[in-house]
Order: C-alpha cells, then sequence, then structure tokens
C-alpha cells in the first residue's frame, strides 16, 4: 500500500509539473499562433547550440500559447530551437521572443531548425 501511495504522488507531482505557468516574458519566450496553427501537436528542443539541443516542449491546441525557454535557456546570448510537427504534414507557427522584442518567426511543417541571437529582430513577430 506504500509503494501505491508513493507512485500516486509521483504520479500527481508529474502531472503538475506539466502545467504551464504563464509566460514571465523575460528572456526567451515563445508565443505558438493557435489560430494558424493546423498541427495536433508542435515538438520543440531547445539549446544554446546545435549540440546541445534537448527536449523542452510538446505544445498542443489548447495549452498556454505563451511559454518560457526553461531557466538554463533564458538569459542565454544565442538560441537553437528545431520543431517538429504532428503529423508532419500540417502547418505551425509560432514567434521567438527576448523580453519584448520577437526575434525569429516560424512557419513551417515538417520539421524547422533555427540558430538566433538574441539582438535580432523579426518585424513578422509582434
Amino acid at each position: 500500500m506504500r509503494l501505491m501511495s508513493g507512485a500516486l504522488v509521483a504520479l500527481l507531482m508529474l502531472g503538475t509539473a506539466g502545467a504551464q505557468a504563464a509566460a514571465t516574458k523575460t528572456g526567451w519566450w515563445v508565443r505558438f499562433d493557435a489560430a494558424e496553427t493546423e498541427a495536433a501537436s508542435v515538438a520543440v528542443s531547445a539549446g544554446a547550440t546545435r549540440a546541445g539541443l534537448a527536449p523542452w516542449i510538446t505544445w498542443k491546441k489548447g495549452d498556454s500559447t505563451e511559454v518560457d525557454l526553461p531557466e538554463n535557456l533564458r538569459t542565454s546570448t544565442e538560441l537553437v530551437l528545431r520543431a517538429v510537427t504532428n503529423p508532419s504534414e500540417a502547418d505551425a507557427k509560432f514567434c521567438v521572443f527576448f523580453g519584448p522584442d520577437g526575434v525569429e518567426d516560424f512557419d513551417f511543417d515538417g520539421s524547422e531548425t533555427e540558430r538566433m541571437s538574441k539582438s535580432e529582430r523579426e518585424d513578422d513577430c509582434k
């Protein structure tokens, strides 16, 4: 019985950890365009370099559209994101911001990888 209650607590903690808090919008963050995204989900990996890419988030319709990058990447000078749509032929659209400034526009189907610097600006991201 103790094992079951421990497993239940672990599952509840996992569910809580998966819940997304409102984006603070300090440093790197992403705004998904739910209206323009046809994909059921978008899996995003993030890193300071291509070699450092690691799974970050799988966004689904109905999830919060504004999400902060992980704390360890939030103030990085450069950022690399790789996004993959599911299904692969479905479109996805999101913008990457550093603070209040739009930096990179992702508008794709299948997969896309972009390297960006916090000093760049993207006029399509408002």
